[in-house]
């Protein structure tokens, strides 16, 4: 009787949380699904000025120099600050936490307003290295892009820092939310004024809409009682602390950068608009990334922090469990659903103005192989963020050094027949790598993981998404045929076939018993039944 109690608490415990972390992760899909809408939007606006030539992959690859630090820095504070700023309050106090945040975001201020001076010194060389096919002009283009656009990583250090106070008091809306002000100003430029500044006008919008996601921050950061004062002390342990782990993080979000850096290099030595179409390609990618895994990985990984503060390992198994089969509940059917749909989707979202079908064409062959290693990047995400939460940085940093050099190899493998697509399956290969060895490394750190309930979750997810592919392509074929000779005709045709694939693919993972679909099932009529009451 007594083992029958423990096991139906343990499993009541389970239960609680794989819906506190649906809750939370539904909550954050709310924010981020507005937000990269607009996102979307902005990305057919540029598309639909700009194309797929020569001003648009200048204008890319500066973006992804000015970013590069800046996604680094930001990895380490999302990954450090939550746990360092938790340990402050409990141990000092709610003032003490301010003071060290202040000490750390002038610190971090500083920091990004030197590499930004040498990144405008240094801008010809970075161009140079990173496309290594511009010349003349559009060398000259990207060049001051790039030095235009720089500051950009101290608005992304500055928001970093707010964003992990916000979330260290459980506030995850507002950061879930600071796209929407940025895509506002890019919208706005590309609808207004673009025609009349060009594209060093959109490098300036780019500029300033990330200066967005600082403003949007400030309010509800005050109102939890943050207050800036002027404070610098090198000496401060915490800051010490950020330090000590940001190493092997720097080290490893960096040369996951590289993947996209070797790809637009190596691509800009190929076809004119190779550039533009894996980037276009990878937006698309990573959308369904970016709004789904983000979302739960987001929620799960203070959870994670203190099971393994308790030295709980059972539970960071639990819920490390729960949230892969989450992210296979959501990741699988869309890897065989943007395969399928990847011509008219591509068709649907940039096809108009300066975008032509033969950009319409590169895209979709280069998302395809993008949506190949889809799976595997987001349970490289979750995991890392699991090595995170013990602690652990360096495994994930040698895992993300091993994976560039697979991409490397591939890179060179495949681009010779497969061309930019190849670049992108090179990529997707170096995914799928990544994660099986983070897994094999977890399992020797852990023990049993529960792969038993991860592979069937996954076979009961796998058979609905390819029955689900299999409808989604009748349905498409018979859509088009009838609806075909005009954006909303195609928008229809598009919109009829998803609907058949989402309701296809429900019926069948509420018939398998897909635990984790029961779950947000029930979470999402607890929802609607509290806004009827």
């Amino acid at each position: 009787m007594g083992k029958i109690i423990v096991n139906e608490k343990k499993e009541g415990n389970q239960m609680s949380v794989a819906r506190k972390t649906a809750k939370s992760a539904m909550t954050i899909m709310v924010f981020l699904l507005f937000s990269r809408f607009l996102g979307f939007l902005r990305e057919q606006l540029i598309a639909a000025r700009y194309g797929a030539g020569v001003e648009a992959d200048a204008y890319f690859i500066a973006v992804a120099a000015s970013t590069f630090l800046g996604a680094a820095i930001n990895a380490v504070l999302h990954t450090t600050l939550i746990p360092i700023f938790s340990e402050i309050e409990e141990k000092k106090g709610k003032q003490a936490k301010i003071q060290h945040m202040n000490n750390i975001l002038n610190v971090v201020v500083l920091a990004m307003l030197g590499l930004t001076i040498i990144g405008w010194i240094g801008s010809p060389y970075i161009i140079r290295v990173m496309a290594r096919g511009f010349e003349g002009e559009q060398f000259q283009l990207a060049v001051t892009l790039n030095r235009i656009g720089f500051p950009i990583i101290i608005s992304i250090g500055m928001a970093s820092v707010l964003t992990g106070f916000l979330q260290s008091n459980g506030k995850f809306g507002v950061p879930a939310a600071t796209g929407i002000p940025m895509n506002i100003v890019f919208i706005g430029f590309l609808v207004f004024l673009a025609r009349s500044y060009g594209i060093e006008g959109l490098m300036v919008a780019s500029l300033v809409g990330w200066f967005t996601t600082v403003l949007i921050q400030m309010p509800s950061s005050y109102k939890l009682g943050y207050a800036y004062q002027w404070r610098l002390d090198l000496n401060d342990p915490y800051l010490k602390k950020v330090l000590i782990l940001a190493g092997p993080i720097v080290i490893g979000t960096a040369v996951q950068q590289l993947n996209t850096i070797i790809d637009r290099s190596l691509a800009s030595g190929l076809e004119v608009g190779s550039i533009s179409a894996l980037n276009f390609a990878s937006k698309v990618d990573t959308l369904v990334i970016a709004l789904f895994v983000s979302a739960i990985t987001t929620a799960i990984f203070p959870t994670l922090a203190q099971e393994y503060g308790k030295q709980n390992i059972s539970g960071v198994k639990n819920v490390m469990g729960h949230g892969i089969n989450m992210i296979l509940l959501i990741m699988v059917p869309a890897t065989v659903g943007i395969i399928v749909l990847a011509r008219p989707l591509i068709q649907v979202l940039f096809e108009r103005g300066e975008f032509t079908a033969r950009g319409t064409e590169m895209t979709a062959i280069a998302l395809g192989f993008y949506c190949v290693g889809l799976v595997g990047f987001s349970i490289r995400e979750l995991l890392s963020k699991v090595f995170y939460a013990m602690h652990d940085t360096r495994t994930p940093m040698i895992n993300g050094v091993i994976a560039v050099g697979i991409n490397i190899i591939f890179n060179f493998l495949l681009i010779g027949p497969l061309k930019h697509g190849g670049l992108a399956l090179a990529t997707s290969i170096s995914g799928l790598t990544s994660a099986v060895l983070l897994a094999v490394n977890l399992k020797k750190r852990l023990g049993k993981i529960g792969g038993r309930n991860i592979i069937i979750s996954f076979l009961k997810v796998s058979f609905a998404a390819l029955m689900m592919g299999v409808m989604v392509y009748l349905t498409h074929q018979v859509t088009s045929g009838y609806l075909y000779g005009s954006f909303l005709l195609s928008v229809t045709s598009l919109g009829i076939t998803v609907l058949v694939g989402f309701l296809v693919y429900f019926a069948l993972c509420y018939f398998l018993k897909v635990r984790e679909f029961h779950i947000l099932l029930n979470q999402l009529m607890g929802k609607v039944r509290g806004t009827l009451n």
